[in-house]
């Protein structure tokens, strides 16, 4: 639900690499100060914090590479769904410069706001313009949106 991992094709209920690639993720979304805490477990300060009201959605931001990401291609399978709609030239595995700046006119040409950060909602929307593109769907003419953001809500300082 918090979009670190697809929903598995089966429910063999293996807590398998999968799975402990998507808990560094979210740990290393989550805690963001302590690498000993990423550690693919779910002990008491991640249990707490997977299952918060205010749980950190997936995103992807600059700096990112797909080895960051634990044992993933998710970088690079973002950038292709960027080249497949000519946003970006190719693919690197790292959330370069060039990725930032193909983000942001996607985001700006979709109404999402233009941050950057490829968050839930700019890559559901990402997944169904490369899906649609590949398909041969022509896309409709560009209607007025609100704007949607999915910049990750800043902490509080205490």
């Amino acid at each position: 639900e918090l979009g670190y991992m697809e929903m598995p094709a089966t429910n063999d209920e293996l807590y398998d690499t999968a799975t402990v690639n998507a808990i560094k993720r979210f740990q290393y979304r989550t805690f963001t100060d302590s690498v000993k805490a990423w550690d693919g477990y779910v002990g008491p300060q991640t249990y707490e914090k997977l299952f918060a009201d205010d749980a950190i959605h997936f995103f992807m931001k600059s700096g990112d590479t797909d080895q960051k990401l634990y044992d993933s291609m998710l970088v690079t399978a973002m950038q292709e769904k960027l080249v497949t709609l000519g946003y970006l030239s190719k693919t690197t595995g790292s959330y370069d410069r060039n990725t930032v700046d193909a983000v942001r006119s996607f985001q700006k040409a979709s109404s999402i706001k233009s941050d950057g950060v490829a968050g839930e909602a700019t890559l559901k929307l990402l997944a169904t313009k490369a899906e649609e593109k590949a398909n041969g769907v022509a896309e409709p003419s560009a209607e007025p949106t609100d704007v949607i953001t999915d910049t990750p809500a800043e902490t509080p300082a205490p």
